[in-house]
């Protein structure tokens, strides 16, 4: 589960419109975390960059009738600054951490209305692994920002 995804659950009211006879979500779905890097390795053993993540989440409103009312759309775009240390690099194979720290902007928009903010956000990389040379296959373990695991493919330049 994201930090989205804790943001946006029923304990935390603050984040979400209140109808006067709004009692619960229900039916929640998400987009997944669409994550877009761009990384530079100046030295063999570190890596410095950006990520830009994507996230949306739908949620059905019911009012106190137990009836749905509407759906309630969050969208959230972070800009993370990062870096990564290899703690092995070998041609084809490499293991890493890493961690991030950038911002969070979020737009909820519901039948009231649209309310925005932004806030701090951090992303923590325990450990991550990239299969390959030129175009590679990775897979995080993420705390924070990216979900728990992200993957994908990597292209060198």
């Amino acid at each position: 589960m994201s930090i989205f995804q804790r943001l946006q659950s029923p304990e935390y009211p603050f984040f979400s419109f209140d109808t006067g006879d709004f009692d619960h979500f229900d039916n929640i779905r998400n987009t997944g975390t669409f994550i877009l890097g761009v990384k530079y390795t100046p030295k063999k053993r570190w890596k410095y960059g950006a990520d830009l993540v994507y996230e949306r989440h739908i949620k059905g409103v019911y009012n106190k009738s137990n009836q749905y009312t509407d759906d309630e759309f969050t969208h959230f775009m972070s800009f993370i600054p990062r870096v990564d240390y290899y703690w092995i690099y070998r041609p084809r194979f490499k293991t890493y951490s890493g961690i991030g720290t950038g911002v969070t902007f979020a737009l909820k928009d519901y039948r009231l209305g649209r309310y925005y903010w932004s806030e701090f956000m951090m992303n923590i990389i325990p450990l991550g692994f990239e299969v390959g040379n030129k175009v590679s296959f990775y897979g995080e373990a993420n705390y924070f920002a990216n979900g728990i695991v992200s993957g994908g493919l990597r292209v060198k330049l």
